[in-house]
């Protein structure tokens, strides 16, 4: 106590340093100079029933990640004074359990779902300063900032993202100053590791959930196009012919801060558009739900928007980068006019709109490839039976012409080059034989 004093009282440089631990004189300063009450004995809390339960929400992966841990040790700490507490991110708590007798002491200082206790709002403490250090720690009665806490003893773990390593939530321990014990601190870390484990089957549960629902929404993606799978944070869980340069922007800082709402998918869609690197603003965005509600986003990049196979410019890809635009539904529709562009199956395309919708820009792909098209079908008549016949007729009817311009000898090489032609009809000539050379 004397050298919390003397720290209220200005004079902390004169505190002996071997009064009080590293951990917590770093932490005092911080509060000091972050002018917290000393006074204060309580965390600020939600009254808010709706509010606490949006939390509960807003924390439900974390919540299903611990039921095991707090199920296996909640029923193991009736009567032993303590209580195991689960907070997220922001320091907010989002379940107890534990000893009854110590979870209603709890409640005077707001020890209980929707209480805040990070290091700016109630000073020192084993969640807070957990939070805070980014390690297990633990804080032991005096060893608090706020004069109404230094009754209790606390042991908090941070636990982390097993896919980016980002502090998630913290597991705590708390009770009166008689539960303390040294290796408080390391049944609280190992919790923290379970719920991790837990975590990370989770993650790669959805990330196969994932996967499928993107499989059975787009029938027609090939395996040459880019792709890349987000989770509800813009997290890349699965990336195939996206450039590394591209892949290494994720996740997007104006989405990775917060998770969208189940309820309001257009705007995490309106977001990741938004955010999107110039590299893949024309790809294609497609909602991904589980279970009907919003988990992730899949970004498809056609592989011929950049260059072709043979390393000359795609005229179908170039006249598609005209049309700017970043919503779902105009990339959408340039994927469409894309692909049947692409497509030889397709003999015609009616595109409707009212005037001025800019219809006039999807023509450009569509004439690039009906011109390809036309010359293919040119192609094709060459070779086709009726044409033959057509051929085969006049070039019997030039033989005639040259049998009386030439004679005898005339007439024989001529009907002999007309059938040696490698595109004559067998069946025509049949029906039409030379006329053979006249005896003598």
């Amino acid at each position: 106590m004397g050298a919390w004093e003397q720290l209220l009282a200005g004079s902390a440089d004169q505190a002996p340093a071997c009064q009080v631990r590293s951990l917590i004189g770093d932490s005092w300063q911080r509060c000091a100079h972050g002018g917290i009450d000393a006074t204060q004995g309580e965390a600020p809390m939600t009254e808010d029933r709706d509010h606490r339960e949006a939390l509960r929400q807003s924390s439900a992966d974390l919540l299903a990640a611990a039921q095991r841990s707090f199920a296996s040790i909640g029923t193991l700490l009736e009567g032993t004074g303590a209580m195991l507490v689960l907070a997220d991110n922001e320091g907010v708590l989002v379940e107890t359990i534990g000893d009854k007798r110590t979870l209603y002491d709890g409640m005077d200082i707001h020890l209980a779902v929707g209480g805040k206790w990070t290091e700016d709002v109630v000073g020192t403490n084993g969640i807070g300063t957990a939070l805070f250090a980014g390690e297990p720690v633990f804080v032991h009665a005096a060893e608090h900032f706020c004069a109404g806490i230094k009754g209790w003893t606390c042991a908090g773990a941070p636990i982390r993202d097993p896919l980016d390593g980002r502090i998630v939530g913290v597991v705590d321990l708390s009770g009166h100053p008689g539960i303390f014990r040294p290796h408080n601190t390391a049944l609280v870390a190992a919790a923290a590791r379970e719920i991790e484990k837990a975590l990370a089957e989770q993650q790669s549960e959805e990330r196969s959930r994932l996967l499928e629902a993107f499989i059975a929404s787009a029938p027609h993606y090939r395996r040459s196009d880019g792709l890349m799978i987000l989770d509800r944070r813009s997290r890349p869980i699965y990336c195939t012919n996206i450039p590394c340069e591209v892949a290494g922007r994720f996740p997007l800082k104006t989405c990775a801060a917060h998770v969208p709402s189940p309820t309001n998918p257009s705007g995490f869609l309106d977001d990741v558009t938004r955010a999107l690197p110039p590299d893949m603003s024309g790809c294609h965005l497609t909602p991904l739900k589980l279970d009907g509600s919003l988990r992730g986003a899949a970004l498809v990049l056609p592989a011929g928007r950049t260059r072709a196979r043979n390393g000359r410019a795609d005229p179908v890809a170039e006249a598609a980068a005209i049309i700017i635009g970043s919503s779902p539904a105009i990339r959408e529709a340039v994927e469409i006019a894309t692909r049947i562009a692409r497509s030889p199956d397709v003999p015609s395309l009616l595109v409707e709109g009212e005037t001025g919708v800019g219809k006039e820009l999807f023509f450009p792909p569509r004439r690039k490839r009906a011109a390809r098209r036309s010359l293919h079908r040119r192609q094709l008549r060459r070779h086709h039976p009726r044409a033959d016949r057509q051929r085969a007729l006049r070039s019997r009817g030039r033989c005639l012409h040259r049998c009386h311009a030439r004679g005898q000898a005339g007439c024989l090489r001529a009907c002999q080059r007309w059938r040696a032609h490698p595109r004559r009809n067998r069946r025509t000539a049949a029906r039409h034989p030379a006329v053979p050379p006249a005896g003598p």
